[in-house]
């Protein structure tokens, strides 16, 4: 599994997969993992297939991709959470009641 975003290499993933000798293993055969370090990528090649002869290795590549929209300055224009920032699409565990903004606390 080969990963890129923007057209530039940004990591891969090798799965080993072990078959019978005369077995013919295609792109179909191997499970899509589109998600790569926490990213969904687009699957863009799924074709390819080999024969398992004794004493080969058989190498079968698919390819995923993302576009990641750049601002001025070459900077993301989406900002990425930090180590310790909240994760955007949670819920916030303590939201402010807009009516009481500073609770009496007892």
């Amino acid at each position: 599994h080969e990963n890129e975003t923007n057209g530039v290499a940004d990591g891969s993933y090798t799965e080993t997969i072990t078959v019978p000798v005369g077995t013919q293993v295609s792109a179909a055969d191997v499970t899509p993992r589109p998600v790569y370090n926490g990213l969904q990528y687009e699957p863009t090649d799924r074709s390819g297939a080999l024969t398992v002869v004794e004493g080969t290795i058989g190498t079968i590549t698919l390819r995923y991709t993302r576009t990641e929209q750049v601002g001025p300055g070459g900077e993301d224009s989406v900002p990425k959470p930090g180590p310790t920032d909240p994760d955007p699409t949670e819920p916030d565990p303590s939201p402010v009641d807009p009516v009481d903004p500073m609770p009496n606390p007892g």
